[in-house]
């Protein structure tokens, strides 16, 4: 398994989509689609700060809980806003759990590809915020609550390249 996070699939220019994009009052968001090397794709939201740069980068990865409203990339969008509306480059991401019959759909045969693909997919992400022309490599952030937190240990044990993790309530157990 650590093998196959290791060698993943890098993103390239062509796997990312802007579908939207809007200026607001200190920063752009602009909503993206990438395309995953599985053949499925993953909407995200980028907050992109005015100025110059070099810029710090956050990437924000949500919690799994079918009953809230923000068990999605929109559980981080205000403190994106706010950390924009200061000068740091945001990625809210959409992930496997975002769907909320993810638990019920799943079957336990499929949960070690599950976390391949989806640890794949953050390093992508990563990559994603890593290219952005602006950023500056040595304040780069991976923010993880619970699901979140729990695939952002499995990336970060593959991925040197975030350098700060704030993990939050992070799930304890695979099982």
């Amino acid at each position: 398994m650590f093998t196959e996070i290791q060698n993943y699939k890098k993103l390239s220019p062509a796997d990312v989509r802007i579908v939207a994009q809007r200026k607001e009052e200190g920063y752009e968001k602009q909503l993206l689609v990438f395309q995953t090397p599985f053949g499925y794709r993953r909407m995200a939201e980028l907050f992109l700060p005015e100025g110059e740069g070099p810029f710090p980068a956050i990437l924000f990865v949500h919690w799994y809980e079918p009953e809230a409203h923000d068990s999605n990339r929109s559980q981080f969008v205000s403190e994106a806003v706010e950390f924009a509306r200061n000068g740091t480059i945001c990625l809210t991401v959409e992930t496997l759990w975002s769907d909320p019959d993810f638990f019920m759909k799943r079957t336990q045969g499929d949960d070690a590809q599950n976390s391949i693909e989806e640890v794949t997919n953050l390093r992508r992400f990563i990559d994603f915020l890593s290219q952005q022309p602006n950023i500056d490599p040595k304040r780069f952030a991976y923010v993880g609550h619970d699901f979140g937190g729990m695939y952002g240990v499995l990336a970060g044990s593959a991925d040197r390249r975030p350098t700060h993790y704030v993990i939050m309530a992070a799930t304890p157990r695979f099982s």
